[in-house]
């Protein structure tokens, strides 16, 4: 059962894999990434996937902190 809020998929091959990923990343959870755009731009390019719901750690930090790399 992969609706649980953690999973891993390293034991899996690669198309269980997808399949997972369309599960969760297409419902209606809100995803939390890190520099999300590079990984979203590979996962539309070659699975054809698109989360509906994103938070990018990495751009509240901007937002929130600015430049300051002090954090």
């Amino acid at each position: 059962d992969w609706s649980s809020d953690v999973c891993s998929s390293d034991l899996l091959d690669f198309d269980e894999k997808i399949k997972i990923l369309k599960d969760i990343f297409l419902s209606e959870k809100e995803i939390i990434m890190h520099n999300a755009n590079f990984d979203l731009h590979v996962l539309y390019r070659y699975v054809n996937i698109y989360p509906k719901k994103i938070f990018d750690t990495m751009v509240a930090a901007h937002i929130i902190y600015g430049n300051n790399r002090k954090i």
